[in-house]
């Protein structure tokens, strides 16, 4: 048995119709409809903010959520967008981009005014 993690790349359907690979774990929005899927947890979306932040207090509302500048993961060069932000597309926000990082923990970065 060889078992392989890779990182989301934008031919992922192809790779898994191909025989490329042969087990997704992804989010729920970017099955595909053709191959059988099952749930294995849930989760939800959190704003990790600096504690020094002083445009922050104890809780953020939507507007400073999408005012402030983020640190966002970019998955694939850009040409595949994260759960977070196609959540947000659909719903019609846009947040401001202030670091992009192809890493998916962008634990290295510090910003004033930055939400991570």
């Amino acid at each position: 048995m060889h078992v392989a993690v890779r990182l989301l790349n934008s031919n992922y359907l192809e790779d898994l119709d191909s025989g490329e690979i042969d087990l997704l774990i992804i989010p729920n929005a970017l099955a595909s409809e053709s191959h059988p899927s099952d749930v294995l947890f849930t989760d939800t979306f959190s704003c990790v903010v600096w504690k020094d932040n002083t445009l922050v207090k104890r809780s953020i509302t939507r507007n400073q959520y999408l005012q402030l500048g983020h640190v966002i993961t970019e998955w694939d060069g850009g040409r595949l967008d994260s759960l977070d932000e196609m959540v947000l597309s659909r719903l019609g926000y846009r947040r401001r981009r202030e670091i992009v990082d192809s890493c998916p923990i962008p634990q290295r970065r510090i910003s004033r005014s930055a939400c991570t």
